[in-house]
């Protein structure tokens, strides 16, 4: 399948032009590589092991790459595959990783690739067609029959246990397909679907259209928390208006949100769905604030985007003492005068006040 022309590098996130890069990815496997792809669909593993130039590594460790579960490494052409809890993880990045090697062996592709500026849009790009290349091969297009424009969550759980595929590549799939779908629609439909633990800490999203963006990866939701109980309780689905609302990075939360989420069937992570609770009118936002966690400074403050956020609870630091989620290591009062100590004289392992008064 040829290539697209497109206006501006941009362009290349389009999922009818995603789509099209795929396809030509697809053909370049078949036909210039010799890889069968019904076999490719069927025993992702037992195909790619009989690749003439390719080799496959395994490990039980995270690595750097585009995500943590394997990167691609072109000279000599190697894909290393830290082993998931399932076979349909390892499946998809397994195929992840195969359509990056295809990205840099396809001339026409290639070409194409090194020019797209700047390198986080670039990254974007690959990325985008790496996940719609492995949920492509791994969900055939019969697969999708039943799904709604919209899909339902509940939807989202019985694709995933009817297919060899992971909860990501199922979620890729759907929204893929969905954007193609929507490509010239006046009055389409945005919506965004999740992989959530019970939690409430966003594992996985993707998006379709630009009126309600996904909750970041990482981000914990206590909306998405709440509903998951209120899904345990129930048939294992529940369906509400956000009262917290969907949190941002950026310190803003959006309020006019309709979340509905079914558990899926191997349990622990449940799918959910988020559309906008009216199709018209003004979004409803607002600002994001919090206490500081360390008793000894207490203030409130506001969640922006420019704060930093702790690298092992993922929670923002607060601005005046730098506290965050985490418990803290050492005791959390002066043993002189037994008042608590602040978060920075805890980190500086202190056990008093430098000065009690």
């Amino acid at each position: 399948m040829a290539l697209p022309e497109v206006r501006s590098h941009h362009d290349w996130l389009r999922p009818g032009h995603v789509d099209a890069v795929v396809q030509h990815l697809r053909d370049f496997a078949e036909h210039h590589e010799g890889v069968n792809l019904q076999a490719l669909a069927a025993d992702p593993y037992g195909t790619l092991e009989q690749h003439p130039t390719l080799t496959i590594e395994h490990s039980d460790e995270t690595t750097d790459g585009c995500a943590v579960y394997g990167h691609y490494r072109p000279s000599p052409p190697t894909i290393h595959i830290v082993r998931a809890s399932t076979y349909g993880r390892d499946h998809f990045t397994l195929l992840h990783e195969y359509a990056h090697h295809l990205q840099q062996n396809d001339p026409a592709w290639a070409d194409i690739e090194w020019r797209i500026e700047p390198d986080a849009l670039r990254l974007r790009v690959t990325e985008a067609i790496a996940n719609a290349f492995a949920s492509t091969a791994l969900i055939p297009d019969a697969a999708l029959d039943g799904i709604s424009a919209v899909p339902t969550a509940r939807q989202m759980a019985e694709l995933h246990q009817s297919v060899r595929a992971s909860r990501q590549a199922s979620i890729v799939r759907v929204t893929s397909a969905a954007g193609h779908a929507a490509i010239g629609t006046f009055n389409r439909d945005d919506f965004f679907v999740s992989l959530a633990a019970q939690d409430g800490t966003v594992v996985f999203s993707q998006m379709v259209g630009d009126n309600l963006f996904q909750p970041p990866r990482d981000s914990h939701q206590p909306d998405i928390e709440q509903l998951f109980a209120d899904a345990l309780a129930a048939n294992g689905n529940a369906t509400r208006v956000t009262s917290h609302g969907i949190a941002y990075t950026s310190g803003s939360a959006r309020n006019d949100v309709r979340l509905d989420l079914h558990i899926a069937h191997d349990g622990g992570y449940a799918f959910v769905v988020g559309t906008p609770e009216h199709r018209y009118g003004t979004q409803q936002w607002t600002k994001q604030t919090r206490d500081c966690p360390a008793p000894a400074c207490g203030i409130e403050y506001e969640i922006k985007a420019d704060l930093d956020r702790c690298p092992t609870c993922n929670a923002s630091k607060c601005p005046d003492c730098s506290a965050c989620d985490c418990e803290p290591d050492q005791p959390t009062t002066c043993g002189r005068c037994f008042t608590a100590l602040s978060a920075v004289e805890q980190r500086a392992g202190r056990t008093e006040h430098e000065e009690c008064w």
